[in-house]
């Protein structure tokens, strides 16, 4: 197994977590398809989708939202409850603060222009991340080689020598084929014991 140089995140359920009973989840899954209880279930919502490769913006993202869902909602009143949902996870931050003094650290995230400046201003570390790369910028959402290609390039790390960390399977499988290491989350100190288990003292 090659050395890790650089580990890079997912952003939900790895870096923060997302609790699906707050905010306007359910009513997301109400309009654009998917399982209200399965955050797997994004792929399946083709608005959200729009909205995570960039072709809706945030305020046309708000009126066809409410449109859809006969909702009420000033566009402030709107980012407020989208933005709701998010929580720590324990031992995250302080993972996070221990890896940067020995490899270089990366965030790759299907996310949206509301989310995600939400998440660095809310949770500071995750601010801290250089080079994040989301899939508003890129155009394309995880799976896709083309979001593991930009994540290598943030990081200016081959991708053998890259770790990737997500909650998904699919996305695991995505960056394994791409060439990178991958390991699924299942929690803070799972992670830390993998990746002594690959080498790494921190």
């Amino acid at each position: 197994m090659a050395n890790v140089d650089a580990v890079i995140f997912d952003l939900g359920r790895v870096l923060v977590d997302v609790d699906l009973d707050r905010g306007l989840w359910h009513d997301l899954m109400r309009i654009g398809g998917g399982d209200p209880a399965s955050i797997g279930s994004l792929r399946d919502n083709e608005l959200l989708i729009r909205f995570h490769v960039g072709r809706v913006t945030p305020r046309d993202f708000h009126a066809e939202f409410c449109r859809r869902a006969g909702l009420s909602l000033d566009y402030d009143a709107f980012v407020r409850q989208w933005c709701e949902v998010f929580e720590p996870i324990p031992g995250m931050e302080t993972l996070l603060a221990d890896l940067a003094s020995v490899v270089t650290l990366g965030l790759l995230s299907d996310t949206d222009r509301l989310h995600f400046p939400y998440c660095q201003a809310t949770f500071p570390f995750v601010g801290r991340i250089p080079n994040p790369v989301v899939s508003y910028e890129v155009g394309a959402t995880k799976p896709a080689p083309a979001m593991y290609a930009a994540a290598v390039d943030a990081v200016g790390i081959a991708p053998a020598h890259c770790l990737f960390v997500d909650d998904l399977q699919r996305n695991v499988d995505g960056a394994l084929a791409f060439g990178m290491q991958a390991v699924l989350f299942t929690g803070a100190e799972d992670l830390r014991r993998d990746l002594a288990g690959r080498g790494m003292s921190f």
